[in-house]
Formats: structure tokens, C-alpha cells, sequence
């Protein structure tokens, strides 16, 4: 059975889970400031990877697709997509997912990430992320 020690160990537990979650939260404030100048020092400097700290940080690249207007209706998006034979991808609204998972698939095959029925109307949108795991 619980007695009052067993309560305060419970309370001391909650205080440091809590102060865990604001060191945490404060910690990753700091590193989204930090993205974009090591982005960009990566890019500057054409490094893939580096080893710093006890850290592998590397270059992530990723590709999405996107509508080449913006102002491109969902349900238009969705015609296109049945008039070009892509129907599979967009029965009722556009898995975007899987139009990017395409994409990336037909970039990894050698071909052109944006088939060429498609073109006009969606873009491959690339963007480069830091990826870091430990050495």
C-alpha cells in the first residue's frame, strides 16, 4: 500500500517531467532558429554531411508535388487528373502523398518526376531539410 512518500516521489516526478517538457520546448525554439543558417552553410560550403558533436547532420532533400497555379481549384485538380488517366490518385480529392510518392518514384526510375500529361498543371516542388542522427 501507498503511503505519503510514495505521493511526493509522484509529485517530485511531475515537477521534473514538467521542467523536462519546457527545457525540451525551449530547445527545440532554438534549433528551428538555427535550421536556416545551417541549411544555408551546408548549401554555400556543397557539404552532404558532416560530423560535428556527436552528430551526423546531413542534407535531406525532398520532393512534393504541387499545383503549378495556386489558384488551381481541388476539384479541378481532380478533373486533371481523371482526363490524364491519373484518376487512381484522386477518386474523390487529390492524395497529395501518393502524387508525390509518384513523383519521386518516377524521378528514382531516371524519368521525369512530373509525367509529361501532367505537366502545365502540377510541379515537383523540391525542398532541403538538415537530417541529423547520432555517430
Amino acid at each position: 500500500m501507498a503511503d505519503i512518500r510514495t505521493v511526493e516521489k509522484y509529485s517530485r516526478l511531475e515537477n521534473e517531467r514538467a521542467g523536462l517538457k519546457d527545457k525540451l520546448a525551449r530547445v527545440e525554439d532554438e534549433i528551428k532558429k538555427l535550421r536556416e543558417p545551417v541549411l544555408d552553410y551546408f548549401q554555400s560550403h556543397g557539404i552532404q554531411n558532416l560530423n560535428c558533436e556527436g552528430r551526423t547532420l546531413y542534407l535531406r532533400r525532398e520532393l512534393w508535388a504541387a499545383k503549378l497555379d495556386e489558384k488551381t481549384a481541388p476539384e479541378d485538380c481532380v478533373r486533371i487528373l481523371h482526363a490524364t488517366g491519373f484518376d487512381d490518385l484522386a477518386p474523390n480529392k487529390v492524395s497529395w502523398n501518393t502524387l508525390s510518392a509518384l513523383f519521386r518514384e518516377r524521378e528514382k526510375n531516371g524519368d521525369e518526376a512530373v509525367p509529361e500529361e501532367l505537366r502545365g498543371h502540377f510541379v515537383a516542388s523540391e525542398s532541403f531539410k538538415i537530417g541529423s542522427r547520432k555517430c
